[in-house]
């Protein structure tokens, strides 16, 4: 952290959330306490689970993953009114559910909504996502703790790793999206992603700001924005879509009835990530 500089610790699922959050805070003895404190959970009770980390669902702690994009959702909501800040979010897990093969999969439908909601708010709130993958060097390799069930034959070992590295390949373009959305890196397919993570906050550093004027009207809508340089080897990572003015809320009436219920500045309070100051408050005692 450098001055000035905030930082948070959240969770996303029912397995991590034993361990402490921190709000933001420029304290680094309580961001590493957070970071640091113990988590507890089921490990699979299946007796070949996949390799391949977040596939095999007996693993899974939320449903479909969603509690994944509820959590990045809520947190780009709440960073959106911080101005005039770089704003970065650290993603560090092995899996996340972005896209499904196929409709047949029962999670195709059901993480749309959370999953559109959480990109909108991504990109209103111009959070730049950083995917690190904790899972390390991949092998698809069988172990050998690995048991032969019943009817399985050795036509039908041999084909899994391949399957395994399918799957595995799925896994990554799923963690690559939110990264290559936001403008991003994927850190993956190392035993030491800890020493990328300089590198992520060089980036952060040291960058272009552009300006434009869109030539649509104030449409509500996002449009698509690319950046090219000339220059030969040189690699853009850059946002990809703009919005002249917020689009309508998935969630008007809830909206509706906050602004209705709750004076403007404590709202805003309310909702931002970073202390506010210079609310009045009234207090009244009573002696019984």
């Amino acid at each position: 952290l450098g001055p000035g500089d905030l930082a948070a610790v959240a969770r996303s699922s029912g397995f991590a959330n034993e361990g402490r959050r921190q709000g933001f805070t420029a304290d680094r003895r309580l961001l590493m306490e957070a970071i640091n404190s113990p988590m507890m959970g089921m490990t699979s009770a299946e007796p070949n689970p996949s390799p391949v980390p977040g596939v095999d669902q007996s693993t899974t702690d939320c449903y479909c993953g969603i509690c994944v994009f509820e959590t990045i959702g809520q947190i780009a909501t709440a960073m959106r009114d911080a101005p005039e800040r770089r704003k970065l979010l650290l993603f560090v897990g092995s899996a996340i559910t972005i896209q499904e093969p196929t409709a047949a999969n029962p999670c195709f439908s059901p993480v749309k909504p959370p999953r559109d909601r959480m990109m909108r708010e991504l990109e209103l709130s111009n959070v730049t996502v950083h995917s690190l993958d904790p899972a390390g060097l991949f092998t698809t390799a069988l172990s050998a703790s690995f048991h032969v069930k019943q009817g399985m034959t050795p036509m039908l070992m041999t084909r899994l790793p391949a399957q395994y590295n399918a799957q595995n390949a799925q896994r990554l373009d799923n963690l690559r999206v939110l990264p290559d959305h936001t403008g991003g890196r994927l850190v993956s397919n190392t035993n030491a992603p800890a020493d990328l993570v300089p590198a992520v906050f060089a980036e952060s550093r040291s960058y272009y700001l552009l300006g434009f004027e869109p030539a649509s009207a104030d449409d509500g809508r996002f449009h698509r924005i690319e950046v090219r340089v000339n220059r030969p080897g040189a690699t853009v990572q850059a946002r990809r879509w703009h919005s002249s003015s917020p689009p309508a809320s998935l969630d008007d009436d809830v909206e509706a009835a906050w602004a209705a219920a709750v004076p403007a500045d404590l709202a805003l309070a309310l909702r931002s990530p970073l202390p506010r100051s210079g609310l009045g408050l009234t207090l009244n005692t009573v002696m019984l």
